[in-house]
């Protein structure tokens, strides 16, 4: 099976491009393109740009754009290994062992913690009752039955009780407003409908650093990121979900009840590239562009 390398560098030469040339048009660097068609994807900052550049690529060259980022994705995959051998219960059990060994220890963890603090609460409640038949009582006054204290737990409401935890998730979720695009910086804001009762579940990824889950929802109903380079969003609900990218307005990413991961490129000074994808696979490209107000 020929490598997407390969593929690109065939397809460039029938042609007769120019590496010099395909840089110019494409504004992929030339070293990109050598690291592409050479198959040393480590040459490039990050795997967004590679699926980016493979994208704008293939578009260049006439080639199917699926087909190529299958190929790279089926490329970069481990190869798996099978073992058809049989093996014995006690080689089970050791294999069992070995890969949940993690989870083993989390159960035995919190089944630990759990047990402490049912017999130190057992035991207060236990204290508390000693205490109280131990009381002398007053044989003036009436004899009551004994009754165990009443604890009243309240529960902090939903802004008060999620607020905080989002702080090194959420940006700043203040109203964002930039009439002229930029393209010195990438700057999202992600807002959602919840008018009609729906929440969106939010996993951000900001330069490659991926931070804490979150749900929109309510009083939440937005948030922004500022960024050097790249922003990779899954949303679990994209149809309520809208956008302001760098003064662009994107209305719909998606479908109710629709599962969509928007992977968002900034190339300095250039132009801003975002991957809509469903299921692993590119199924939209919108490119931004300093003459291109509009995708």
């Amino acid at each position: 099976m020929d490598k997407v390398g390969s593929i690109l560098k065939k397809k460039r030469e029938e042609l007769d491009f120019k590496l010099a040339q395909v840089s110019e048009e494409t504004k992929i660097r030339r070293k990109y393109l050598e690291a592409i068609e050479n198959g040393t994807y480590n040459q490039i900052p990050d795997p967004v740009y590679t699926r980016s550049f493979l994208r704008i690529y293939a578009e260049y060259l006439g080639l199917d754009q699926v087909f190529i980022l299958k190929r790279y994705l089926d490329e970069i995959a481990p190869e798996e290994i099978i073992d058809d051998s049989p093996m014995s219960v006690s080689d089970r059990l050791k294999s069992f062992f070995h890969t949940n060994a993690k989870w083993i220890a989390i159960t035995f963890i919190v089944a630990l913690v759990v047990g402490v603090s049912v017999w130190g609460i057992s035991a207060w409640v236990f204290s508390q009752r000693n205490n109280t038949q131990q009381t002398p009582l007053n044989p003036t006054e009436d004899v009551r039955e004994d009754t165990d204290p009443v604890t009243v737990v309240t529960t902090p409401s939903l802004e008060d009780e999620t607020l905080p935890s989002l702080e090194n998730s959420l940006g700043s979720i203040e109203d964002i407003s930039y009439t002229t695009p930029f393209f010195d910086k990438l700057v999202v804001e992600i807002k959602a409908d919840t008018t009609n009762q729906q929440s969106c579940w939010v996993k951000p990824v900001v330069d490659g650093v991926t931070k804490n889950a979150y749900t929109l929802r309510e009083s939440i109903d937005k948030a922004s990121y500022e960024c050097e380079k790249s922003f990779r969003v899954h949303l679990g609900n994209a149809g309520i979900i809208s956008l302001r990218l760098n003064g662009f307005s994107i209305e719909r990413v998606g479908d109710e009840g629709e599962v969509v991961s928007l992977d968002i490129l900034l190339e300095p000074d250039q132009y801003i590239l975002m991957d809509t994808l469903k299921g692993g696979i590119v199924v939209d490209t919108k490119r931004f562009e300093h003459n291109n107000p509009q995708p």
